[in-house]
C-alpha cells in the first residue's frame, strides 16, 4: 500500500490530481520507497551502521511531546525550527514534507487518513513531529483537518494526549533556545558568563597532586558542548580495530554504490517534476541523485531530514531563507521582511542619490554616463 501510494504521488493522480506540482516534489522527496530492491538495500545498509541500530532501538530514552496545532499563519520573521508549515498554499521557506496531500477544493478526510496510516515508515515520520508547532491554513472543523489528523495519529503512535492551551503556554514549555546563547559564545572562544573564574585549587601543592586533583575537578563553566550530536555517536560507536573500521567502510561504500543505481529511474522521473530552472542547476556539475539523497536521510535518520526537498525545489533567493535543521537555532531575527525591503526601496534610492556629486570635469562626467549606458 506504501508503494501504491507512492506511484500516485509520482504520476499525479488520484488523490494528488488537484496538488500543485511543487508540493507534490516536496512530498515525494520526503517519501521512502517501497520498492523492494531498494529496500533490501537499505536493510543491507543499515545492518552495517552499528550507531545507527542503537538510534532507532526502544531503549532509546525520549520524552514524546504532543505537537501543537495553530491556524495563524506567522510572517518569516517568527519563523524558527520549531514551526512547520502543514498546509497548502506554501509561500518560500514553507514547504515541509508535512504539507497536505489534498486540495481543499476537493478535501476528503477519510482518503487523506488512509494515505496517512498506509505509509510503512510512519513512526519516523511522525516521530520528528515531537514539540513542534504544526501551522495549517485550513478553515474545516477539527474532524476534518490534516493538521489534527497528524495530531491525533502521533498520540496514539507514541501514546501521548491531545495538546490544550493557547500557544504562548506551549512555546514556554518547550524551550528551543535554552543553550543557543553558550553555543554561539563558544563558538567565538569566549566563556558563557564573559568573566574569569574563580582559583580551583590551593596553592602550595607539589606538581603530581595538582596534576591529580585538576583531573579530578568540574569546571565550574562546564557547559553543552558545541559539538554535533553525530560527531558524538560517530566517535562513540567507532571500533577501535582500523582494520575492522576500514573493512566496514568499504562495505558500506560497496552498498551505497548498489542504493544509487537502484534509484536511478524514478530520480529520473523526478527530474520531470522539478522546475526548469532547478533543473538546469542540478545538471551544471554532473547529475544529482535526489532520490539517493533521500534513501540515504531515511537510513541515517539525518537532522536536516530536507535537504532533499530543498534540492528539488532550489532554495529561495528572496527572503528568509528555510532553516537547515540540525543546525544551531538562529537567535537575531532578519531586520525586516522583503516586502518591506522592497517597499523602502525608493526612499533608500533617493538617499544614495543624494550622495553622487559631479567630479568637476564635464569630459570625465559625460563619458562616466555614456559607459554604463551603452552597456
Amino acid at each position: 500500500m506504501h508503494e501504491d501510494s507512492r506511484a500516485h504521488l509520482l504520476h499525479g493522480t488520484g488523490l494528488f490530481s488537484d496538488l500543485p506540482r511543487p508540493n507534490i516534489t516536496a512530498i515525494l522527496a520526503s517519501y521512502p520507497s517501497g520498492n523492494r530492491a531498494i529496500v533490501e538495500a537499505r536493510d543491507h545498509l543499515l545492518d552495517k551502521m552499528i550507531g545507527q541500530k542503537f538510534l532507532n532501538s526502544s531503549s532509546t530514552s525520549c520524552t514524546w511531546v504532543t505537537p501543537f496545532i495553530s491556524h495563524d499563519l506567522l510572517p518569516a520573521v517568527e519563523r524558527t525550527p520549531q514551526y512547520i508549515f502543514v498546509g497548502l498554499s506554501c509561500e518560500a521557506g514553507t514547504f515541509s514534507s508535512y504539507l497536505c496531500p489534498m486540495g481543499y477544493n476537493f478535501f476528503d478526510f477519510p482518503s487523506v487518513s488512509r494515505f496517512l496510516h498506509r505509509r510503512a515508515d510512519l513512526h519516523d515520520f511522525l516521530s520528528r513531529l515531537c514539540g513542534k508547532i504544526l501551522v495549517c491554513d485550513c478553515n474545516f472543523a477539527s474532524d476534518g483537518c490534516w493538521a489534527h489528523l497528524l495530531q491525533s495519529c502521533f498520540c496514539e503512535t507514541f501514546g501521548t494526549l491531545p495538546g490544550v492551551g493557547n500557544l504562548s503556554d506551549f512555546r514556554e514549555k518547550i524551550d528551543i533556545k535554552s543553550n543557543a546563547h553558550n553555543l554561539d559564545v563558544l563558538a567565538g572562544g569566549l566563556q558563557p558568563t564573559r568573566r574569569r573564574p574563580a582559583q580551583l585549587l590551593p596553592n602550595g601543592m607539589l606538581p603530581d597532586e595538582h596534576l591529580r586533583l585538576a583531573l579530578l575537578q568540574d569546571h565550574p563553566f562546564i557547559s553543552s558542548s558545541s559539538c554535533s550530536c553525530a560527531v558524538h555517536f560517530g566517535l562513540a560507536w567507532s571500533p577501535d580495530d582500523p582494520d575492522v573500521q576500514n573493512r566496514r567502510r568499504n562495505e558500506i561504500t560497496a552498498l551505497v554504490n548498489v542504493l544509487e543505481k537502484l534509484t536511478h529511474s524514478e530520480n529520473d522521473q523526478i527530474m520531470k517534476l522539478i522546475d526548469k530552472n532547478v533543473y538546469k542547476v542540478l545538471h551544471a556539475y554532473g547529475s544529482k541523485n535526489i532520490v539517493m539523497m533521500r534513501e540515504l536521510s531515511y537510513v541515517c535518520q539525518t537532522s536536516d531530514n530536507e535537504a532533499a526537498i530543498w534540492m528539488a525545489l532550489g532554495l529561495p533567493m528572496r527572503g528568509w531563507s528555510p532553516f537547515a535543521n540540525g543546525l544551531m537555532t538562529r537567535i537575531k531575527p532578519p531586520v525586516e521582511t522583503y516586502h518591506d525591503w522592497c517597499t523602502d526601496r525608493l526612499i533608500r534610492n533617493d538617499k544614495v542619490l543624494l550622495t553622487i556629486r559631479s567630479s568637476g570635469d564635464d569630459a570625465l562626467d559625460t563619458a562616466a554616463f555614456c559607459k554604463p549606458r551603452m552597456k
